[in-house]
């Protein structure tokens, strides 16, 4: 199962929780990267809650575990779901980042 987790966001209702989490599995979808993955159900989407709330938003963290799934179609959903939170969130910077790698996806700070 493909596991993504999206650090320090400001705070948010649940409906805005809503909106950001059906961005994500747009994008998952739609990028066509991953062809197993077709919805919410294949999906887990964990949004951790952050201890400080000091600078929430101002940097947004994404970490992608890929599951089965190789290291290519990672990176390219990884800049598929930046750009969705980015549109979300035009202030922050964003990056995402494979969870057993040390190097960034995607950062929308190049």
């Amino acid at each position: 199962m493909l596991v993504i987790k999206v650090w320090c966001l400001p705070k948010q209702t649940e409906e805005q929780l809503l909106d950001v989490l059906n961005r994500i599995v747009e994008a998952t979808v739609l990028s066509g990267h991953l062809p197993t993955i077709r919805g919410k159900s294949d999906i887990l989407v964990l949004f951790p809650q952050d201890l400080m709330r000091s600078g929430l938003g101002e940097e947004i963290l994404v970490e992608i575990s890929s599951g089965p799934f190789g290291v290519r179609p990672i990176y390219a959903l990884g800049q598929k779901i930046g750009q969705a939170l980015l549109a979300l969130f035009p202030k922050a910077h964003v990056e995402c980042h494979h969870i057993s790698r040390t190097d960034n996806l995607w950062s929308s700070i190049e």
